[in-house]
């Protein structure tokens, strides 16, 4: 019995050492919780493994089934997989959600909730716009939804200072 109880303790311990192996583990678990799919497709991705990621993500991807806060990594994978047909269909049904949130109110659809997810999701749309000044203009919109989103702002700047460089060199 002892032996048994190290044993599961140390393969419990190695799960815990990184998150990819934590949520995987609990993923093997409990392969039918939201908030796990979320969690290891979203460390999948991070590691670049954009297959396993969308098989993960695929059920919690709609903005319908669990909010349009999960699109975002969904379609952030699908846009790494060259999917920005499929990502922009999920994106532009993400916009429609958070409209009807808004509508809806109440404590679990603040406007700073809403905005952060609306910010984020401008961020996914601009990675699918091959225009360079639409892109800057949706990532201009992202910002502008939120301005302390952190991640906006640096995906924005990056931005403008890879167009400074280009608009340098010709």
């Amino acid at each position: 019995g002892l032996i048994v109880f190290a044993g599961r303790t140390h393969l419990r311990n190695i799960a815990w050492s990184d998150s990819l192996k934590l949520w995987e583990s609990a993923y093997a678990i409990n392969p039918r919780s939201h908030h796990t799919m979320y969690n290891y497709g979203y460390e999948l991705s991070i590691k670049q493994r954009y297959d396993e990621a969308e098989k993960i993500l695929r059920p919690i991807g709609d903005p319908r089934v669990e909010g349009p806060s999960n699109t975002f990594v969904y379609a952030m994978v699908l846009f790494n997989l060259r999917r920005c047909n499929r990502a922009n269909e999920l994106l532009d049904d993400a916009f429609r959600v958070i409209e009807e949130k808004r509508k809806e109110g109440g404590p679990r659809n603040t406007e700073s909730s809403l905005s952060r997810t609306e910010s984020n999701l401008l961020v996914a749309k601009a990675h699918c716009i091959d225009d360079l000044q639409e892109r800057g203009r949706v990532l201009y919109q992202s910002v502008e939804k939120d301005p302390t989103n952190e991640y906006a702002i640096q995906i924005a700047t990056d931005f403008m200072q890879r167009m400074e460089q280009l608009q340098a060199q010709n």
